[in-house]
């Protein structure tokens, strides 16, 4: 769970999207079927330092595992949101991709309008799925062939 109330100093934001541009990983999942799948926000920050991870946990929320001899912090969407929200601005070599994945959220947001999405229920148009898939690609395009 985020921490949005969470008073940040600079030096934690900075901090932060030192961690994200060096070791992170910032994409657009899709998961589940055609019919039933959907596309999500996905923040991710694998390093051998347990210190690092839980720090990143306990300034934004998420979620912390061990992934062999690694440690992994990953976002999900609102936890997502509210770090890249907060430290694009301080982001150099994934700034451009932090910005596309907020886009897709906002874009989510103004279309989603008062539809449940969820499990179980095909409830976005072919068009709309088109154009989430469409920010996929697009920010999958600017990770340079390595994710």
């Amino acid at each position: 769970m985020p921490f949005p109330a969470m008073r940040l100093r600079a030096t934690d934001l900075a901090w932060a999207a030192g961690i994200l541009d060096g070791e992170g990983y910032i994409g657009i999942q899709f998961r589940g079927g055609k019919v039933y799948g959907t596309h999500q926000v996905a923040v991710v920050v694998v390093n051998s330092s347990r210190n690092m991870v839980e720090r990143l946990l306990a300034l934004f929320g998420g979620s912390v595992c061990r992934q062999g001899k690694l440690w992994a912090w990953s976002a999900g969407q609102a936890a997502a949101a509210n770090m890249l929200e907060r430290c694009r601005r301080y982001m150099v070599g994934k700034a451009d991709q932090a910005w596309l994945a907020l886009e897709f959220l906002a874009q989510r947001q103004v279309i989603r309008g008062n539809r449940r999405e969820g499990r179980g229920s095909p409830s976005i148009s072919d068009e709309e799925r088109a154009l989430r898939e469409g920010f996929r690609l697009a920010l999958k395009g600017l990770h340079g062939g390595n994710r």
